[in-house]
């Protein structure tokens, strides 16, 4: 008999939970102070079209997310290469420097945003999940990151803070006249 099945199935259960998310959103999706109330289909349907609003705008902020950070750390690559081999004037490696670093900057704060918009969709299907009786769904009852660094923020941490400091490198080198 192994360790795992000497486990009662109820104790085994809630063993497993403890490795998943399963807090929702504190905001009721449904209002409670309705003038009319509307009958049980009516707010199934209702629930059903938010779940799916939910789950559409957490595909694209994904979406968005994945495409920035394949694209940025490649053209930022392929650039600084670039500007090293084809010997471009220290004025020009400077002020492209600067502006790789700002657009650089001005990404990362822009998923940061979308990072905050995108926890509010999860915890909000997960709401939503918990009104219509889901108890282990796409959202509610996903696994929790395994370790600090397994989390999406971490990851996004490492890419863009590389990224950056590419080019403040690139920007110093090039004050330095370190490329000349």
């Amino acid at each position: 008999m192994t360790k795992e099945s000497a486990i009662p199935p109820d104790d085994k259960m809630i063993k497993e939970r403890c490795d998943r998310h399963y807090d929702a959103s504190p905001l009721p999706t449904m209002g409670s102070n309705h003038e009319k109330p509307r009958p049980k289909d009516d707010e199934l349907q209702i629930l059903l079209n938010l779940y799916d609003t939910a789950v559409s705008g957490w595909r694209t902020l994904t979406d968005v997310r994945f495409k920035l950070l394949a694209l940025l750390p490649a053209l930022s690559v392929l650039a600084w290469s670039q500007i090293i081999r084809d010997g471009v004037p220290e004025i020009g490696r400077s002020l492209i420097a600067v502006a790789g670093l700002a657009i650089s900057i001005g990404l990362w704060i822009y998923d940061t945003r979308n990072d905050g918009l995108y926890n509010e969709l999860i915890s909000r299907a997960r709401r939503i999940e918990l009104e219509l009786g889901v108890d282990t769904g796409m959202f509610r009852g996903r696994p929790k990151p395994s370790g600090f660094w397994i989390r999406h923020g971490v990851a996004t941490g490492v890419i863009y803070g590389t990224v950056i400091l590419g080019w403040v490198v690139l920007l110093v080198w090039s004050i330095l006249g370190v490329l000349d």
